[in-house]
């Protein structure tokens, strides 16, 4: 029976995941392409033959070092929407509905002028 489109793009869109989650958990480049001479266990030193264009910091460190920082990051992330989500769902609740049903874009400018001053070195003087 033959292969239609939808079952195709389905098949491809399921390895891609598949092979993204493996490179993960690996620490490997989530690209799949390997730039430098790092291993999972020693950084790397040099890059590799053949590898053209600007070679990220993260492609210097071990596969280990990669894991540990995708992992802490996953789980801090998850903690955050956990405490968010669920842990204090009343008060994420009324938050939103307070935003919702008054979004007072003068908050947004006031902060943009802040950071526009923190930017610069200024102080802001009170209105």
């Amino acid at each position: 029976m033959a292969q239609t489109k939808f079952d195709k793009q389905v098949e491809d869109t399921a390895e891609s995941l598949v092979f993204g989650i493996g490179r993960f958990l690996a620490g490997r480049p989530m690209d799949g392409e390997r730039k430098t001479d790092a291993t999972f266990w020693r950084s790397g030193t040099r890059v590799l033959p053949k590898v053209e264009g600007r070679v990220s910091r993260s492609s210097y460190r071990a596969g280990w070092k990669r894991l540990t920082f995708r992992i802490s990051s996953l789980a801090a992330v998850g903690a955050g929407g956990y405490q968010v989500g669920w842990a204090h769902q009343d008060a994420t609740v009324a938050t939103a509905q307070q935003i919702w049903a008054d979004p007072d874009p003068a908050g947004f400018v006031h902060f943009k002028r802040f950071w526009l001053a923190f930017r610069e070195g200024c102080t802001l003087s009170h209105d």
